[in-house]
């Protein structure tokens, strides 16, 4: 047989079986370690790729609501108070009173007090415009019948109604709760003189004077019964 140039490199096949012999016994012993090896190398690798594979579990986060404000509530405009209608001023004291207007008579004097009725100094008073008597709180008291005093004089301009002869002061009784007692007396036209009236109720009283003017001037007595 002609060389194929092998034959001198390949060992003689005596020496192949008893290589072949030798690596047998040690076959047996590496296999199994090198297939536990190879096991557990593959279940690394699974598991690692399970880890790695797995997303990572995300933490919601809830949004906390931001509190709403709360509204501020609108200023309530305070309603302006009603002006309240300025009261006619009047004073017990004539030299404080407005001056006599041209033309004005001059202030008389109140009737004398009849049978059964007299005089009080401390209940006797001149002024002008409209105000309590007793001033403050001071009040008096009287039985049936008794008699009220008095004269005013107003500005000739002011109007005294039909025929010129309308109230020109007016005197009422007043209760201890403020409301109108049950007589009243008045003068007319623009000034009288020595006027007077029995006052039938007596009672617990003030008197209150209302002029139609300012500048109306008076003279009030009261005579107890």
């Amino acid at each position: 047989m002609g060389d194929d140039g092998l034959s001198g490199r390949m060992p003689p096949h005596g020496k192949i079986d008893s290589l072949m012999k030798e690596i047998h016994p040690l076959l047996k012993l590496i296999t199994p370690a090198a297939m536990v090896l190879a096991l557990t190398a593959c279940g690394s690798s699974s598991s690692t790729g399970q880890v790695l594979g797995s997303p990572s579990p995300t933490t919601s986060v809830a949004a906390t609501p931001s509190p709403s404000p709360s509204p501020s509530p609108s200023p309530v405009a305070s309603p302006s108070p009603a002006a309240s209608p300025s009261p006619v001023g009047g004073s017990i004291d004539l030299a404080s009173c407005p001056a006599y207007e041209a033309g004005q008579h001059p202030l008389g004097s109140p009737a004398a007090p009849g049978v059964g009725a007299h005089a009080d100094a401390t209940l006797d008073w001149t002024g002008c415009g409209t105000l309590m008597l007793p001033p403050g709180t001071t009040r008096f008291m009287t039985a049936d019948n008794w008699q009220l005093g008095y004269a005013a004089t107003c500005p000739n301009e002011l109007d005294y109604g039909v025929g010129g002869m309308g109230p020109n002061v007016t005197f009422n009784e007043v209760l201890i709760d403020g409301t109108a007692g049950p007589d009243t007396e008045s003068g007319a036209g623009p000034w009288t003189d020595s006027g007077g009236s029995v006052m039938q109720h007596g009672g617990n009283y003030q008197i209150r004077v209302t002029s139609i003017d300012p500048r109306c001037r008076w003279h009030v007595a009261i005579y107890s019964s």
